[in-house]
């Protein structure tokens, strides 16, 4: 029977580059026919040129893939003991709710890294109200650098049981911790930093980066205030983004409205639950391994 003149190793261009350059260098040792391989593979040698490039070029294609891979990110944000009780020290409605809500999104999503941003508030902040006499708890006041700021009541202060994660929000150990607020004389809503992006900035972009992350969803606390801010900062950074909105709490029906508009305006999709979030999610699903967490 006549052999096929189809190579047997098309479908492996490494196995494949590696034989050529193995059959080439014992046919110039020990002389043997080239005739001989080209009746064996189907494959004429004396047409091929091969060098370290190729085994080169291979890696890099095979590195690429690796490295385009698309991968999710689940950011958790303040889930905070006093965002989430009735008896808080800064209360969001329904708060109470969001853990159960965020620990069923997290198991649906299979996300490939959670982070969870944390309020983390020295006791001399100057979003606090105590700090600024004279104003008024929610009222607008303007800082000495110019900023305007919402005078909130003392909140998620470092080291308090009111800045710990609401005991209902189901933690693995695998989760990485962004605090945020640090600084006295800043506010900052989102979890990569300040508003202005300079007087203080997280490690939540280059540990997004360093993940490989492609696409992060949002949920947790405030809709209407970090969670739209974090969301924002995201999309801004390249990150598909989306917020499911019924994992979350607001704050005011009018900020709701206003920050919802921003976010879309920024590219972020605010869908509305679960199911929404996973259609949202299909080109990435899609990608992962049938055996793919």
């Amino acid at each position: 029977m006549r052999r096929s003149k189809t190579p047997i190793f098309g479908t492996d261009q490494l196995i494949l580059l590696v034989f050529l350059n193995t059959v080439k260098y014992l046919s110039s040792k020990f002389k043997t026919c080239p005739f001989f391989w080209r009746y064996l593979t189907g494959i004429d040698f004396k047409k091929i040129e091969l060098s370290p490039h190729c085994f080169n070029n291979v890696a890099k294609k095979e590195s690429n893939k690796m490295t385009s891979a698309k991968k999710l990110a689940l950011i958790i944000v303040d889930v905070q003991e006093d965002f989430g009780r009735p008896l808080g020290a800064l209360y969001v409605p329904g708060g109470e709710h969001v853990p159960a809500k965020v620990n069923l999104l997290r198991q649906a999503l299979k996300p490939d890294v959670v982070f969870l941003t944390q309020d983390w508030h020295p006791l001399n902040h100057s979003s606090f109200y105590t700090n600024n006499p004279g104003a008024a708890v929610f009222s607008k006041m303007v800082l000495a650098d110019g900023s305007e700021q919402v005078a909130w009541p003392p909140h998620c202060v470092q080291g308090s049981a009111g800045a710990t994660f609401m005991s209902d929000l189901l933690l693995t150990g695998d989760e990485i911790v962004v605090q945020k607020g640090l600084r006295a004389d800043t506010d900052s809503y989102s979890g990569f930093g300040s508003a202005d992006g300079l007087k203080e900035q997280t490690s939540l972009d280059a540990q997004l980066k360093a993940a490989g992350v492609t696409h992060v969803v949002c949920c947790g606390l405030a809709f209407d205030y970090c969670v739209s801010y974090t969301a924002r900062d995201s999309a801004l950074r390249g990150y598909k983004t989306c917020v499911v909105e019924s994992c979350t709490g607001f704050i005011a029906e009018e900020s709701r409205a206003s920050e919802r508009a921003l976010m879309e305006s920024a590219g972020v999709a605010v869908v509305e639950g679960q199911a929404q979030a996973l259609i949202w999610l299909t080109d990435l699903l899609k990608s992962r391994p049938p055996n793919g967490s």
